[in-house]
C-alpha cells in the first residue's frame, strides 16, 4: 500500500510538472509578447493540447512579427520617397494644424519642417487666399479618400518676398487609422502661372500700345 501510494504521488508530481512547465512557458511568452518581444518563441514538444496551444502562439507571434517588419519597411520607403520628392507633402488635422511636414518645404518656401509642426497651415497661406484654402479642405472632407485639387498662394519665410502660387491636392484620410489627417500635396506653379498670364496679355492686347485688341472684345461678347 505504501509503495502504491508513493508511486501515485510521484506520478502526480510528474504529471503536475508536465502541465505546469508548459503553462509557465506560455505565461513567460505572453509577458514577453506584451513587452514587444515578438521574436520570442515557446519551446514545444509533443502533440497534446498544450503543445498545440504553443504552436498556435508561435504562429501568431511570427505573423505579427512579419507584419510589423513589412510595415516598418513600407514606412521607411515612404519617408525616403517623400524626403527626396520635389513636391511638398503636409498632413494636417481637421483643425488645419500641421502634424507632419516633408523637408521639401524648406527649399520651396524657406521654412524648416520641424519649425512649423503644430502651427496652423493657414498661417502659411496668403491672407486673401485663406478662405480659398479652407474651402478646399471642406470640399475634400465631403469626398473622403478622393483627391480634391485647387490653387492657393503661400507666403515664403520673410515678409519681403512675394507670395508663391501652388497647385494643391487635398485628400481626406481622417478616418484612416494610419494617417488620421488631410494629406496635402502641392507644387510651385508660380512661373507657369506668370507665363500663362503673359500669353493671355499678348493674345488680347496690342503689342505696341498694350490696349485691348479686337480679340479681347470678341471674347467678351
Amino acid at each position: 500500500l505504501v509503495i502504491g501510494s508513493t508511486a501515485a504521488l510521484l506520478l502526480a508530481r510528474r504529471l503536475g510538472r508536465s502541465i505546469t512547465r508548459p503553462l509557465l512557458s506560455l505565461q513567460d511568452a505572453a509577458t514577453r509578447f506584451g513587452s514587444d518581444e515578438l521574436s520570442h518563441r515557446i519551446p514545444v514538444s509533443g502533440h497534446d493540447e498544450l503543445a498545440q496551444l504553443g504552436n498556435a502562439f508561435n504562429a501568431m507571434a511570427s505573423s505579427l512579427d512579419k507584419s510589423r517588419a513589412d510595415l516598418r519597411e513600407s514606412e521607411q520607403r515612404f519617408r525616403a520617397l517623400v524626403h527626396h520628392a520635389s513636391d511638398v507633402f503636409t498632413v494636417v488635422g481637421a483643425d488645419a494644424v500641421i502634424r507632419y511636414q516633408s523637408p521639401a518645404i524648406a527649399q520651396v518656401l524657406g521654412y524648416p519642417a520641424e519649425d512649423i509642426i503644430g502651427r496652423s497651415f493657414l498661417d502659411l497661406v496668403e491672407v486673401d487666399d485663406q478662405d480659398i484654402a479652407g474651402q478646399l479642405f471642406e470640399r475634400s472632407q465631403m469626398q473622403p479618400g478622393v483627391p480634391t485639387i485647387g490653387e492657393v498662394r503661400m507666403r515664403p519665410q520673410g515678409d519681403e518676398q512675394s507670395p508663391r502660387r501652388f497647385e494643391m491636392t487635398a485628400t481626406d484620410l481622417l478616418d484612416d487609422p494610419t494617417v488620421r489627417g488631410l494629406v496635402l500635396n502641392y507644387s510651385d506653379i508660380t512661373e507657369r502661372a506668370l507665363y500663362e498670364q503673359r500669353l493671355t496679355q499678348q493674345a488680347f492686347h496690342d503689342a505696341l500700345t498694350s490696349l485691348p485688341n479686337r480679340a479681347l472684345f470678341q471674347d467678351r461678347l
